[in-house]
């Protein structure tokens, strides 16, 4: 796959794609419906989450607290105001619900959160209380800031002025060297996390996407020459580790390849489930990012050893297209993460499944889009 089929002035063409080439697979059973009915089957799983109990209570300590109003919500949790019943103390409240970290990398993401927000402790920084789960959520109980947000400020007034400006930056620049100063990246510095309380004292929250920055480069040993001269250093590229660490849990350490057998003893994976016999893989150095695409639908990556990348949004599923010897392999990743590969013309003469052909067809014409372009 040459990379030239991907430019810089088709990034923007890839979102007139037709809306329709990738809809939901309707389940087994279901009757197909009209645009209205699917348009109102979307929003069904928000509707059908079980509303959040009027009083919640931490089963460790015994503390129970009434639910307030709505702050705020985001793709993983719903922010409440909260009441402590014994004291009248108020919080809000970052609630999860256990679907949402049902798997182990998404338990790992808020447990990071909530380690390194917890370690925090400065006056323009959001404050974090507690936090405790029950069989439905987890809370995380934070400082109440009452007067919301700079971007709710901004919405109401479309303006601030200069003294206003350089009373916040003021605020906001401590917060960053005292994150700065522990190794802490925030990574979503926007207007929406920048929080106001009751005194008009600006407070910085929301830590999901936050990291610690890792320590600088080491080198092994050092050259004589470094005695008389500035040493040449090749540390390691950070995106080179990104993408390795990437690379390696899509492909693992195995690498799918054609049988070389012939007659009636060459058998091939079904189309419905399982993987082709595999080897070990040949040592190598990863593969590395190359150009990216972001559609409507999907991000489209391509790696400089020609391997294609389609992941999409909607139930993050994907699909690797790569070349092993004289043949094109396709693994695809299901909702579960569990994942299958086959020889491309094994597809093409056996078929595949509806899922699986559905996101092809998207993929097929993606690239015919971009070749023709």
């Amino acid at each position: 796959m040459d990379s030239g089929c991907f430019t810089a002035a088709q990034h923007i063409a890839s979102h007139n794609m037709n809306a329709d080439l990738f809809k939901p697979v309707p389940e087994r059973g279901h009757h197909h419906q009209s645009s209205a009915s699917t348009k109102n089957s979307r929003n069904k799983p928000e509707q059908s989450k079980p509303e959040l109990a009027q009083v919640v209570t931490d089963p460790k300590t015994g503390r129970s607290y009434s639910k307030g109003k709505l702050l705020g919500k985001g793709g993983f949790a719903r922010c409440y105001e909260m009441t402590d019943l014994s004291n009248n103390k108020m919080y809000a409240v970052k609630v999860i619900p256990q679907s949402r970290v049902s798997k182990p990398h998404q338990r790992e993401k808020i447990t990071n959160e909530i380690d390194l927000h917890r370690s925090l402790s400065h006056k323009h920084v959001v404050k974090f209380s507690h936090y405790f789960e029950d069989h439905e959520n987890i809370y995380i109980f934070l400082e109440l800031c009452s007067r919301k947000s700079l971007a709710h400020i901004w919405k109401e007034r479309r303006t601030l002025t200069e003294p206003e400006v350089r009373y916040y930056l003021r605020q906001i620049i401590s917060s960053l060297k005292y994150l700065h100063s522990r190794g802490i990246l925030h990574r979503d510095l926007k207007l929406g996390n920048f929080f106001i309380n009751e005194n008009m004292e600006l407070r910085l929250g929301d830590f999901g996407l936050a990291s610690k920055l890792e320590t600088g480069f080491t080198p092994d040993k050092l050259p004589p020459s470094s005695c008389v001269k500035v040493p040449e250093f090749h540390p390691p590229s950070p995106a080179k580790k990104f993408f390795t660490k990437m690379a390696k849990s899509f492909f693992g350490k195995k690498k799918a390849k054609e049988r070389s057998r012939r007659g009636s003893d060459q058998t091939f994976s079904s189309p419905q489930g399982g993987d082709l016999p595999c080897e070990e893989q040949s040592s190598g150095p990863p593969p590395l990012l190359l150009q990216w695409v972001k559609t409507d639908h999907a991000l489209v990556m391509l790696f400089n050893n020609g391997t294609l990348q389609v992941n999409f949004y909607t139930d993050h599923t994907k699909i690797i297209l790569c070349k092993s010897s004289d043949a094109y392999l396709l693994t695809y990743i299901s909702r579960e993460r569990v994942s299958y590969t086959y020889l491309l013309s094994m597809l093409n003469e056996m078929g595949c499944t509806t899922e699986l052909c559905h996101r092809l067809r998207y993929v097929v014409q993606l690239l015919q889009h971009h070749t023709d372009a």
